[in-house]
């Protein structure tokens, strides 16, 4: 390796890929990397909506109704859930089987 940093043979033309510093384009693709480290760090942790446990990967549920649940009240029953499952189970069942006219014979 050379003084500069550079192998022998290889000049900093011969790259491949230009260095951040060397690229003068002026996007913002620095700020927007430290806008979404920041964000990370002051993230708050997922809770369940009922009993406010802390919730992982392994124990995260999400409900229909928008909110989150540890294992033990994700179902509708253990949290009061205000999500209307008998009116979006009518509604699939009327897409999924629509209504078959047969065309009325003709009289001979």
């Amino acid at each position: 390796m050379k003084e500069d940093g550079s192998y022998p043979g290889k000049s900093k033309s011969d790259k491949k890929w230009p260095d951040k510093e060397d690229s003068d384009t002026g996007d913002s693709s620095g700020a927007e990397e430290e806008a979404t480290s920041s964000e990370t760090t002051t993230e708050k942790r997922k809770r369940c909506a009922t009993c406010r446990k802390k919730l992982t990967v392994v124990n995260e549920y999400e409900c229909r109704c928008g909110k989150w649940f540890c294992g033990t009240h994700r179902n509708p029953e253990a949290h009061t859930c205000t999500f209307d499952y008998k009116e979006e189970g009518k509604r699939r069942l009327t897409e999924q089987n629509p209504l078959i006219i047969a065309p009325k014979l003709t009289k001979i």
